[in-house]
C-alpha cells in the first residue's frame, strides 16, 4: 500500500482539528445555553456582542434584539451604571452587586463578574434576587420571633405552648407567676392534670379535651386553681398551629385572668336583682297606695255626684262643686303617681286604634274650657293643611299630652290666650310625625331652667308652688310617654312673655273620615287673624267647604254667615266666638244656626232607663262604695239589684240566683274578686253573667289578673254614672243579640 503524501497527512491533521473543534464548540454553545446564569460578552463601551438563553429567561427580552444594545442601558442606578462604565474602561477583573430593569417593569438583583481579554469583556450574571428576598424573610422572622419572645414574656397573660397532644413544652413568666408552677415542673404535662379542680365546669373541660384530640382551636371561659390551691377565672383562647403539609405542630393558648369582672358580674347580677326587688315593691306600694286613696275617692265623688241631682241651694251647691273639684285634683294626683310608675316599668298600655284627631284635641279644650272662662283666656286650635283628618294611635295617650301641656299653659297664663297648632311630617308609607304646639301668653321660665323641666318631680321655679300647686311629674310623664312613642318634647320661653310646649309622636296615618258634607257654607270676612287660621284649619281638618263673604273690604265690619244651598243667609253670633274657637266647635255652631244637626248631635240620650230589666250582684266591702253604687244603678234604672260584702257571699249568691251583670271589687276579705270571679264562671248555670271589676287598683298587672280569672270589663274607682250607663248599655245590647 502506498504511504500517504506529506500533504495528504497535513490534510487529514487539519480536518481532524476542525472536527474536535467544531465539537468543542458545539459543547461549549451548549454548556453555555444550559447555563442558568447569564453570560455575555461586550466591548469596553459596555456595548452587548454574545449572550445566553439565560438572558431571555430572566430578564424577559429577546436575545436577538438585545445584542447591539448597552448593557449599562439595563441599569436604573445613575451611580451603579457611572461605575461599571469606568470599570470597563479598566483592564482590571470586575464584581458588582447590581440592579437591573426587566421586560416586566421588575428589578432584580445580579452578581456581575467579568474578565477583559484584548478588547472585549467576558463575564456572567448571577441572580440574586430570591436569595435576597429569602435572607430577608428569614432576618424579618428572627426579629418578629424576638419581639414575640419579649411581648410572652413581658404581657400580664399567661402563655402555653404545648406539642400536637396538648402536652406542655413552654410557659412564660405570667404562667409562673398567676399558677406558682415553674416551667420545669409542668413541662410534657398536659394542663387539665393539675390546673382544673372541683369547681371547674366539667362540661368545659370535656369540650376544651375534645377539640385538643380534633386538632380545633377554643375559647372558653372555666375556673383554674394555682398550685396553692386558690381558684381563679381565666378566659383562654387556644388556636392550633399547622406545619407546611397541614399537620398539627402545636398549640398556643392565651389565658387572660377575669377574676375581677367576674366578681363585677356577679356583684352587678346581685345589684340588678336588688333593683327588680325594689322595682316591684315599689310598683306594688303605689299599687296599694293608688287602691286605698281610690276606696275612699269612690264614696266622696260618687255621693257628691249624685246629690248634685237633686234640690240644692246655691250654697250647697258651691260646697258640692269645692268637694267634687278637690276629689277630681285628688284623683288626677293619684293618676299622675301611677302612670309615673308604669312608664318607668315600661308596662303603661299603648292602644293602636284609627280615631278622629281633631277629636282628641277638642277633648282635651273640654277639660279645661271652664277654667279658661273663669280666668278670661282665649284658645284657639289650628292645624296645617296637609294634618289627617284620622291617625292610628292610642287617644288616650295623646290626649293626656295634650291635657297636660293645656292645664300648665292655662295654670301659668293670667291673661292674653293660648293657641294650638297641630302639624305633620310625613316619614314614608303610611308613617309620620305628629307635632303639637301649646304657646301661651304666661309668666315665661328662665332659660337656664327650661331644660330641668322634663325631670322628676321638678318646678320650673321651686317658689311657684306655693302660687300655682303642682307635682313636678306631669311634664315627666309627658316626656316619657312621647319618647315610647318613637318621639321627643321640648320647650322655648321667655320670661314675662310666654312659652311654647311642643311635641311629636310617630304615629300611622288613618283612612280619612267619610262623613257626609254639609249642605251649606261658612262665609267669613273681617275677622281676626287668629279666627281667620280656625276657619282655614276647619276646612282642611274636616272638610267643611268655607269662602270669603262677599263685599270684603278694609273698613267692613266683620262678619260670619252660613249660607244655606237654598241661598238664604244666616248670620253666626259672633260673641260665642271670642274666647275658645276650634274647628270642631266653630263646624257644630254653624250646623247649628244652619239647623243641620247630624243625628248624633240631634239624639239627646236618656239613661235613666237603660239599666231596666237588668239583674245585678254588687259585691263590694266598704259600706259606702256600695251605696254609691246602688244610687246609681237605681238612678239607671235598675230595681233587682242585691250587694254583698266579699267574694264568697256573690258566689253563694250566684249559685242561687241568676244574674245578668256581677259587679265585684278586687279586694276584699274572706274571698276577693279573682277567685269569686272563676267560681262563678265554673257554676253549672244555663245563663253565665257578665262580669266586671270595680277596683281601685289601676295596675297593668291587676287588669292582667282579672283578665285570665275569666273578667269581662273593668270599672275603675272612682266609678262614674256615664261609664255605669255605658257599661248598662253595651250589655244590655248584648241580652238582646243573644
Amino acid at each position: 500500500m502506498q504511504k500517504p503524501s506529506v500533504s495528504e497527512l497535513q490534510t487529514q491533521v487539519n480536518v481532524r482539528l476542525i472536527e474536535e473543534l467544531s465539537q468543542q464548540k458545539r459543547e461549549f454553545s451548549t454548556l453555555i445555553n444550559l447555563l442558568e446564569e447569564i453570560v455575555f460578552r461586550c466591548d469596553t463601551t459596555g456595548r452587548i456582542e454574545l449572550l445566553n438563553p439565560s438572558w431571555a429567561r430572566k430578564l424577559g427580552y429577546p436575545v436577538e434584539t438585545s445584542i447591539g444594545q448597552s448593557l449599562l442601558d439595563h441599569v436604573p442606578n445613575n451611580k451603579t451604571r457611572e461605575a461599571l462604565r469606568s470599570a470597563f474602561a479598566e483592564n482590571n477583573p470586575i464584581t458588582f452587586e447590581i440592579q437591573m430593569t426587566t421586560g416586566f417593569s421588575e428589578l432584580r438583583s445580579f452578581i456581575l463578574r467579568a474578565s477583559r481579554d484584548d478588547e472585549a469583556w467576558y463575564g456572567s450574571l448571577i441572580d440574586i434576587t430570591d436569595q435576597q428576598l429569602t435572607l430577608r424573610a428569614l432576618r424579618d422572622s428572627e426579629q418578629r420571633s424576638r419581639k414575640l419572645s419579649l411581648v410572652a414574656q413581658s404581657t400580664d397573660n399567661i402563655v402555653i405552648i404545648t406539642d400536637a397532644e396538648g402536652r406542655i413544652d413552654w410557659v412564660n413568666e405570667g404562667f409562673e407567676r398567676a399558677t406558682g408552677y415553674q416551667l420545669a415542673e409542668v413541662r410534657g404535662r398536659t394542663p387539665g392534670d393539675f390546673l382544673q379542680g372541683p369547681g371547674s365546669d366539667p362540661q368545659t373541660i370535656a369540650h376544651m379535651r375534645k377539640a385538643i384530640s380534633r386538632g380545633l382551636g377554643f375559647e372558653v371561659e372555666i375556673i383554674n386553681y394555682s398550685k396553692q390551691g386558690e381558684p381563679y377565672w381565666v378566659a383562654i383562647d387556644c388556636q392550633p398551629v399547622h406545619t407546611s403539609d397541614g399537620q398539627i405542630e402545636s398549640f398556643i393558648a392565651i389565658e387572660r385572668d377575669i377574676s375581677a369582672s367576674k366578681q363585677a358580674e356577679v356583684a352587678m347580677r346581685k345589684a340588678r336583682d336588688e333593683a327588680q326587688s325594689l322595682s316591684r315593691a315599689r310598683t306594688r306600694f303605689v299599687a296599694n297606695m293608688s287602691h286605698e286613696i281610690r276606696t275612699p275617692l269612690n264614696a266622696i265623688l260618687g255621693m257628691s255626684s249624685l246629690l248634685d241631682e237633686t234640690n240644692l241651694t246655691t250654697e250647697q251647691r258651691t260646697c258640692i262643686e269645692t268637694i267634687q273639684n278637690s276629689g277630681k285634683a285628688l284623683l288626677a294626683l293619684v293618676n299622675d303617681v301611677l302612670d309615673f310608675s308604669k312608664l318607668e316599668c315600661g308596662k303603661l298600655p299603648f292602644e293602636s286604634i284609627t280615631f278622629p284627631l281633631d277629636q282628641a284635641m277638642e277633648e282635651a279644650v273640654d277639660i279645661v274650657a271652664p277654667v279658661l272662662r273663669d280666668k278670661g283666656l282665649a284658645l284657639h286650635l289650628t292645624c296645617g293643611n296637609d294634618v289627617p283628618s284620622q291617625i292610628v294611635g292610642d287617644p288616650d295617650r295623646l290626649r293626656q299630652v295634650v291635657l297636660n301641656l293645656l292645664s300648665n299653659a292655662v295654670k301659668f297664663t293670667r291673661e292674653g290666650e293660648i293657641s294650638i297648632h297641630v302639624d305633620w311630617t310625613a316619614l314614608g308609607g303610611d308613617r309620620g310625625k305628629l307635632c303639637v304646639d301649646v304657646r301661651d301668653t304666661g309668666i315665661g321660665i328662665e332659660p337656664d331652667r327650661v331644660e330641668t323641666l322634663f325631670d322628676e318631680f321638678t318646678q320650673a321655679d321651686p317658689s311657684i308652688t306655693r302660687e300655682f300647686g303642682g307635682t313636678g311629674l306631669g311634664l315627666a310623664i309627658c316626656r316619657q310617654i312621647c319618647e315610647q312613642t318613637g318621639g321627643r318634647i321640648w320647650a322655648t320661653s321667655q320670661q314675662g312673655v310666654g312659652s311654647c310646649f311642643s311635641f311629636e309622636m310617630q304615629v300611622e296615618q288613618g283612612a280619612p273620615l267619610s262623613e257626609k258634607l254639609p249642605n251649606w257654607t261658612l262665609a267669613y270676612t273681617g275677622l281676626p287673624d287668629s279666627i281667620n287660621r280656625v276657619i282655614v284649619s276647619m276646612a282642611s281638618w274636616l272638610q267643611v267647604p268655607v269662602s270669603r263673604a262677599a263685599g270684603n273690604t278694609a273698613d267692613e265690619k266683620p262678619r260670619l254667615e252660613v249660607i244655606l244651598h237654598d241661598g238664604s243667609v244666616q248670620p253666626l253670633v259672633l260673641d260665642d266666638l271670642y274666647d275658645i274657637v276650634t274647628p270642631r266647635r266653630l263646624r257644630k255652631l254653624a250646623a247649628i244656626t244652619a239647623k243641620q244637626l247630624s243625628a248624633e248631635a240631634r239624639q239627646v240620650a236618656d239613661d235613666s232607663q237603660v239599666g231596666a230589666n237588668i239583674r245585678v250582684l254588687v259585691a263590694e266591702d266598704v259600706a259606702a262604695n256600695q251605696l254609691v253604687l246602688r244610687f246609681m244603678l237605681e238612678r239607671l234604672g235598675c230595681t233587682d239589684i242585691k250587694v254583698v260584702d266579699d267574694g264568697q257571699q256573690a258566689v253563694d249568691a250566684a249559685r242561687e240566683a241568676t244574674f245578668d251583670l256581677v259587679l265585684t271589687d278586687m279586694h276584699m276579705p274572706v274571698m276577693d274578686g279573682l277567685q269569686a270571679a272563676r267560681q262563678i264562671r265554673d257554676l253549672p248555670q244555663a245563663h253565665c253573667p257578665m262580669i266586671v271589676a270595680v277596683s281601685a287598683d289601676a295596675t297593668t298587672d291587676a287588669q292582667e289578673a282579672a283578665d285570665a280569672a275569666g273578667i269581662d270589663g273593668w270599672l275603675s274607682k272612682p266609678v262614674s254614672k256615664a261609664a255605669l250607663a255605658n257599661l248598662l248599655r253595651d250589655l244590655k245590647s248584648h241580652l238582646a243579640a243573644a
